[in-house]
This record gives structure tokens, C-alpha cells and sequence, in this order.
């Protein structure tokens, strides 16, 4: 039997929004992807709320998007989890949050609550800070301290508008408030150089107290134009020290791996130190221990003996050598990756390519290699220019990934593969408000394409044919992981809830 390789190209960011002028990718010609609507099968997937294990109306992302794809199931994520814990008051009775404030006052030592404060609910979520400090309140301890990253990006309300809320909540419920660091998540968080970090975690530690307040500072970066993201890291002290308490109490894993190593290998002292999820990497322990998921579909694929490779560019690592493979870091037999280094710079809308020829030449000569089995490729250019806010860009991206997409089709046909063209979730589709024309840089409740290249379900569509696909929602991201199964000729396991989509066709 001939080997017929399988393809999962993910636009990372790229969703189905209105056709309307704010949309780049209804703007911009992509003469390619129009052509490919006439020939192959395509429809949307719903990306975001519950459909991803989010909560209801909330935006998709890149966690959750990638983790549904490579799972096949609805995993319900750790902001629901965390949140429902709160309702319900279990929150409140957390062993481990317990623990590490009883070890404080032990100590008589600080706690420092480490994490974005934002709106957005992708990384951290405003309501689980203040649950944090109602924690404080009821255990009696007044020695906590927020060390803060602002957001700029994922948040629907600036750092300074979240401030005065998180002070008027505070007076109101008699809560703790006292900030001891603040910095753009830039620092902390987004940035691939090993020098922005070290300047965030030495702030942490040794910064010389700042003669402002924290509104102060934030008011004085608004009137020199500088964006939450890039607000230089200052501290109000006191400073983390010997014997206190760290809780990274962001729920996205791969946000805390930036700084947590910084505190493991540091000769300044001990600390006891928590994430609100563990993280396997680093072997912190995480109040909220993720749920167990037996089978995905790359663990699915080694067991059959399945070769298969993943390509991106290191921006995206996290989302396909860990979020795909159910959070399981550990390469698997028969695994191969291809990391190209991203680059360093702020500013990805200065140079939207990106590592985007790299990536596609890296797939097309995997597919003439003609060894593997199954291809995971991930072009990060639509989220990270749609998080820049920037719509010349954006419609640049467009182009390029239409120009990506046709040197990778052609291939797939010439080996008789099949590819199937999707995304993690929304974003690139919705950077321009349409009532104001104001940049705009979050996550979308947009669903995204689904495409199906394969000679077997090739056919023409008509116009009417193409217009009511584009509005065509035919299942969810965990659909896909059944469906290349299906495309492989492997059964599919009970632990998968989502449906093989070729049936549709």
C-alpha cells in the first residue's frame, strides 16, 4: 500500500470575520485561497467559548485552539476551572494556596502575586486576582504584594482603567492592596531575549524603589505614547526576597515559563514558589493540577508507528510541541520537530514574511522526503501581526499567506497527499474597529476555515456553492484530529469526542 501523507497547516490567528473594510483578509486579494474554494471542500469550525473549554461568548486562543486540534476533545480550560472554584468557594479552601501563606507567616515573610493584570481572560484574569486577595483576607494575612505585567494587547480596558478598579473593588470588600512592581508585558512575558527577562526578574528582586506611585507611572507612559505592553519594568518595593512567597497566578503555563527559571537558578535565596498550574518543565507545583487526557493524536500516530514532523518558528513552540500534544513536552518515537529561530524584534509588523518561506520550503521538502506520514505546520504570521494592530501589515500577511499556501498545495498534489487548512482561532480577521478605525488587537469569537485538499473529494463548487460554505459552521476544532485519523485509516479512540468530517463531504 502506497503511503499517503497527511498535512495540518494551521494559520495561526487566521479567522471568519464579516466582509467588511476593517476584515484584511477580505481586503486583500488571495487569489489562491479563492481558487482553492472552487475546486476543494470547505466550511468554518466554531474556535472559541465553550465549544474550546472556554467559557461561554469568550475568545478563542492559542492554547486552547491548538490543544482541541491535537486532542480531539472539548478540554475544559484552566480560566473556566479556575473561575468555577471560585464560585463554588473551593477557591477559597485550596490546599496549596493555603500552604504557601501559612509558610509566609511562618517566616514572617512576603507573598508576591506575580501576573498580567488584563481584562482579556487569555493569560491571567482580573477576577482571579482579586480572589487571590479575598484568599489573603480571610487566612488574616496583610503581607501580600502584586508584582504586575500590563497587558496592552489581549485587555479591553488600558492598565490604568484596571488599576482604578482593582482599587475601588478593594476599598469596597476592605481587601489588601499593595503594588510592588509594575512592568509592560513585554518584558516578562512576550519577549524571546534572554536581556528583556533578566531586566524584569532584577527589578523583581534588587529594583531601586521608584519615587511615583503606580498611577503616576502609568499616567506619564500614556503622555510619552508609551503602549502598556512596553512600560518599562520599576519597582515600588518591597523587593522579593529570601523566604518569601511566589505565586505566578497566570493560568496560561507557557506565560510563567518565561521568569520561573530566573528564580530556580538565582544565588539571592530561597523561595517558596507556586503556579496556579503546574509546570512539568520547571516541576513547580500548581494549585490547580490540569486534567488527566489519555489519548491525543500524535501519542495515537507513534503507537501505529507513524512518522510524523512538526515545523514552526520557535514563537509557536509551546503551542505545537506542547498545547497539540496534550501539554506532554517529551518528543514521542517516530516525533521529529523543526524549530526555525523567530526573531528578537518588538515590532513583527516590521517584517511581516516572518520565518514564513523558511516553514513552507521545511514542509515541501518533508513532502518530497516522502518518510513521514503525518506533517504539523504552523505559520504564526496572522496572530502576530494581528496582535500588532497594524492593517498594512495585516494585509500584507494576507498575500504572503496565500503565497505560502499555493507552493504547498502544489506539492501536496504532486505527492497525492492530503492537507487540511485550518486555524487555532480568530484574530487576523478583526484589526480595525469598523465604527472607529481604531486598531484593535484581541482574540475574536470568529470561527475559522476548514479546507480539505485531497483528490478524492475534489469537485467544483459553484459561486452559490462557495457563498454558502462560507457560512457553513460543520463542527468544531476537535473535529479535526478524528478526521485526520479518518484521512489515515485509523479508528478513532473513545477519549476523542470530537467526529471525523469526512462523512460531510
Amino acid at each position: 500500500m502506497t503511503k499517503k501523507t497527511v498535512v495540518l497547516t494551521i494559520l495561526d490567528g487566521w479567522g471568519v470575520g464579516e466582509k467588511h473594510q476593517s476584515n484584511p483578509i477580505y481586503v486583500a486579494p488571495h487569489p489562491f485561497i479563492d481558487e482553492l474554494r472552487k475546486k476543494y471542500f470547505f466550511g468554518v469550525l466554531s474556535s472559541s467559548g465553550i465549544s474550546v473549554g472556554l467559557p461561554w461568548g469568550e475568545e478563542g486562543n492559542c492554547e486552547a485552539g491548538h490543544l482541541s486540534l491535537g486532542t480531539g476533545q472539548i478540554v475544559y480550560q484552566d480560566y473556566p476551572r479556575i473561575s468555577l472554584a471560585i464560585r463554588n468557594k473551593t477557591f477559597f479552601k485550596n490546599p496549596l494556596l493555603k500552604e504557601i501563606i501559612s509558610y509566609c507567616r511562618k517566616n514572617k515573610s512576603n507573598l508576591h502575586l506575580i501576573g498580567l493584570l488584563s481584562s482579556g481572560n487569555i493569560i491571567a484574569s482580573y477576577e482571579h486576582i482579586i480572589a487571590l486577595l479575598k484568599l489573603a483576607k480571610i487566612e488574616n494575612f496583610s503581607n501580600v504584594f502584586l508584582d504586575l505585567f500590563t497587558d496592552g494587547i489581549n485587555s479591553k480596558e488600558s492598565a490604568y482603567q484596571l488599576l482604578e478598579k482593582l482599587e475601588k473593588a478593594s476599598q469596597e470588600e476592605g481587601l489588601t492592596l499593595k503594588i510592588s512592581f509594575l512592568s509592560g508585558r513585554f518584558f516578562g512575558i512576550d519577549s524571546n531575549s534572554l536581556t528583556e527577562r533578566e531586566r524584569a526578574y532584577q527589578t523583581l528582586i534588587r529594583g531601586e524603589k521608584i519615587g511615583l506611585s503606580p498611577k503616576e507611572v502609568l499616567e506619564k507612559n500614556f503622555k510619552n505614547n508609551v503602549a502598556d505592553q512596553f512600560i518599562e519594568p520599576v519597582s515600588f518595593g518591597p523587593n522579593i526576597k529570601d523566604n518569601d512567597g511566589v505565586i505566578f497566578f497566570n493560568f496560561n503555563q507557557s506565560a510563567n515559563e518565561k521568569l520561573i527559571p530566573y528564580f530556580l537558578n538565582s544565588d539571592y535565596g530561597k523561595m517558596f514558589i507556586i503556579g496556579f498550574v503546574p509546570s512539568e518543565k520547571f516541576s513547580i507545583r500548581g494549585a490547580f493540577p490540569p486534567s488527566m487526557i489519555i489519548n491525543y493524536l500524535s501519542k495515537i500516530l507513534s503507537e501505529k508507528n507513524k512518522i510524523q514532523i512538526k515545523i514552526t518558528e520557535s514563537l509557536k513552540t509551546n503551542e505545537i510541541c506542547s498545547f497539540f500534544n496534550a501539554y506532554k513536552p517529551e518528543i514521542l518515537p517516530n516525533e521529529y520537530r523543526v524549530i526555525v529561530p523567530s526573531s528578537n524584534s518588538p515590532y513583527p509588523q516590521e517584517n511581516p514574511k516572518m520565518k514564513a518561506e523558511q516553514i513552507t520550503t521545511k514542509a515541501i521538502i518533508s513532502l518530497k522526503d516522502k518518510a513521514y506520514d503525518f506533517i504539523l505546520i504552523n505559520y504564526p504570521n496572522p496572530w502576530s501581526i494581528g496582535k500588532s494592530g497594524d492593517y498594512e501589515a495585516a494585509l500584507a500577511v494576507v498575500k504572503i499567506i496565500d503565497e505560502q499556501l499555493k507552493k504547498l498545495s502544489q506539492e501536496v498534489e504532486r505527492q497525492k497527499a492530503a492537507m487540511i487548512i485550518t486555524s487555532d482561532h480568530g484574530c487576523l480577521e478583526k484589526i480595525k474597529d469598523p465604527m472607529t478605525g481604531l486598531p484593535l488587537t484581541s482574540n475574536t469569537t470568529n470561527p475559522v476555515p476548514f479546507y480539505l485538499i485531497d483528490e478524492k473529494y475534489k469537485r467544483f463548487f459553484t459561486k452559490l456553492d462557495i457563498e454558502k460554505n462560507e457560512r457553513a459552521v460543520i463542527g468544531l476544532l476537535c473535529d479535526v484530529a478524528p478526521t485526520i485519523l479518518d484521512l489515515m485509516g485509523i479508528e478513532q479512540p473513545p477519549e476523542m469526542d470530537g467526529n471525523s468530517l469526512l462523512p460531510l463531504l
